[in-house]
């Protein structure tokens, strides 16, 4: 199986980071014995993508085990697949803009206080329009939508955002009587062309 990445390209803050990815999606921080026996990572794995990926090869992947061998596209791709982001090379970037986010220096301006006071709103191509409402981290309340699959009052974790590329969510919960979890969102195609605050 041909490899995705070079071996200095997935280095232990990757794994690091998709472990952190891998705890919220499975509920919880994990520890090497979540990755074995039944109601494992792995079988939860299977359970959302029909897909199987052996315990060993995700320890490694996380950096429980430290046998340090690079990861196959078909293993991203299937750990891209559970975390709701279309592919492996996505999941790849996002892991490094993560990584990034991590090392800048933020003290001499915080953007927090804008989305705090501001609401924002999503321009994508094919004239599809997203606004929202910061809640907290990444959680953002959806107030308005044209021509996309979001509706009002959606609640959503963003997974990525970056204009020429696609708006993702890792999550979004639909408020009915009863909430209900629709699993994640792409615009896939519909790449963003403009962010701007509204008052």
């Amino acid at each position: 199986m041909k490899l995705i990445v070079e071996k200095n390209k997935f280095t232990d803050e990757h794994r690091a980071e998709l472990k952190k990815l891998i705890d919220k999606k499975y509920g919880v921080e994990t520890t090497i014995k979540h990755y074995r026996g039944n109601g494992s990572v792995t079988d939860h794995i299977y359970d959302i993508t029909g897909n199987v990926i052996g315990s060993s090869t995700l320890e490694r992947l996380v950096g429980l085990n430290n046998n340090n061998v690079y990861p196959s596209k078909n293993t991203l791709n299937i750990v891209a697949q559970y975390l709701n982001l279309r592919n492996p090379e996505y999941l790849i970037k996002y892991l490094d803009n993560k990584i990034n986010n991590t090392k800048k220096d933020y003290s001499k301006f915080s953007n927090a206080s804008l989305f705090k006071k501001y609401n924002f709103k999503i321009v994508l191509k094919d004239d599809k329009l997203v606004e929202l409402k910061h809640n907290y981290d990444n959680n953002y309340t959806v107030v308005n939508t044209e021509n996309i699959k979001l509706l009002p009052n959606d609640t959503i974790e963003i997974s990525f955002l970056e204009l020429g590329s696609s708006f993702c969510c890792s999550s979004v919960k639909r408020k009915n009587i009863k909430p209900i979890s629709l699993g994640g969102y792409s615009s896939n195609d519909s790449t963003v062309i403009n962010i701007s605050f509204v008052k």
